[in-house]
């Protein structure tokens, strides 16, 4: 009985450690000691939850980890090459952490089966964020400039943050049919669309859709008349969009944005600065790679070599594909795209057989498309969706296949 009570005290604090974790990158990513701590004491727990763990092929944590050393390798090897090493080296470490995150999560994922729980954290996190946002936006700025300017983080950073919350949020009322996430999902919506990121808007809308679809075609055909009932809330949503793009102040912050974005794609009409200086920098930093093409100029050095292509100022891509090109030519982009096939080929292998792996073969594809607008490889919150997605294929492919795994069901 003792020991019962021991192994649920330590579930609950191995969970503890996930919400305080989660939040702490989700909601403060500009409070350095807070995620340090929340951090140490996440890998602690995953450490002891896990146990006395056999290393064991075709398992997540077998699988990330081997991935994680050698890509962890490639960076700070690129030292050796990069155009400047101390920042090479400073982002190194800034990649290692991340991927400590994410060794941690399939540890404990292994054991406890968190699936669910960090759904809810992230949630958690992404009311966080909006509640923090709230209090710290003055109110003069609603409005009147990108939501979360003022706060020390970048606002697309912000925006990416609330759009994993919401899709985790989506996940969890398709589930659960509680009407406390489908709120959030909608306030996050209001909120990514007040800091006016265009990908984050574009995919924040369209792939809950999808989700919710997902889900209603695998309930069965009862539920067409659900799905027309959302489609013609959609459709609401989407009148009150236009009214309210059609105020002059927000107007100002989002809509001339979004038709710049869509100029971009059509080759119609005018396209914005913001725009255009995304063009110019993809093709400076595909110069980078043409000079390059092998190892790079070692990694987060783009930001420096930008300097001799582009207006002699120092610039990330806004392109996860070309910024890695550049750093780190052709073996280091394969080795992190590495990742991404194994969850795509094992999911598409599984398609037909389990709906599950629908939904993360749609996760897995919008984080690729993604990657085309904004630099993903050391963002945490973005990683730590990636070992989910990752955690939850192999978990479900070993279970179809009667693979034998160290973990149990969730309590």
């Amino acid at each position: 009985m003792n020991q019962n009570r021991q192994t649920k005290f330590l579930n609950r604090i191995s969970k503890l450690s996930v919400l305080l974790m989660t939040i702490a990158y989700f909601a403060f990513d500009d409070v350095t000691w807070l995620k340090n701590i929340t951090t140490m004491f996440f890998l602690l727990m995953s450490v002891v939850s896990a146990g006395s763990f056999v290393f064991k092929r075709k398992t997540a944590v077998s699988i990330y980890l081997t991935w994680g050393l050698i890509w962890i390798a490639i960076c700070y090897l690129s030292t050796l090459w990069s155009v400047k090493p101390k920042s090479t080296l400073q982002y190194s470490g800034m990649t290692l952490q991340c991927i400590l995150i994410g060794i941690g999560y399939v540890l404990m994922d292994s054991k406890l089966d968190i699936r669910n729980f960090l759904l809810f954290a992230v949630t958690a996190a992404g009311v966080t964020l909006m509640v923090r946002l709230a209090i710290v936006t003055p109110s003069n700025a609603w409005g009147t400039e990108r939501l979360g300017t003022n706060i020390g983080i970048h606002v697309n950073g912000i925006a990416g943050s609330l759009l994993i919350a919401e899709l985790c949020a989506m996940m969890r009322y398709m589930e659960t049919r509680r009407r406390l996430y489908l709120l959030s999902v909608i306030a996050m919506l209001g909120f990514i669309f007040l800091c006016a990121s265009r990908k984050a808007l574009v995919m924040g809308t369209i792939v809950p859709v999808l989700i919710y679809m997902l889900y209603v075609h695998a309930e069965g055909k009862a539920n067409v008349k659900r799905l027309a009932r959302y489609f013609l809330g959609a459709l609401g949503v989407i009148i009150i969009a236009v009214i309210i793009m059609r105020t002059p102040l927000i107007y100002n912050i989002a809509q001339e944005r979004m038709e710049g974005f869509i100029n971009s794609i059509t080759g119609k009409g005018e396209v914005d600065a913001s725009t255009l200086e995304r063009q110019e920098l993809g093709m400076a930093a595909m110069k980078v790679f043409y000079e390059h093409p092998v190892y790079g100029v070692g990694l987060n050095g783009f930001r420096f070599a930008s300097r001799a292509y582009y207006r002699g100022r120092q610039l990330y891509a806004h392109n996860n594909y070309k910024e890695l090109l550049a750093d780190l030519g052709v073996i280091g982009t394969t080795i992190y795209y590495y990742i991404y096939a194994v969850i795509v080929f094992i999911n598409v292998r599984l398609f037909k057989k389990v709906f599950e792996a629908k939904v993360l073969l749609l996760l897995a594809v919008m984080m690729l498309i993604l990657d085309y607008g904004w630099v993903s490889y050391a963002l945490s919150d973005v990683q730590l969706l990636l070992v989910f997605v990752l955690a939850r294929t192999v978990r479900i492919r070993n279970e179809l296949q009667g693979i034998e795994t160290t973990g149990g069901k969730e309590q």
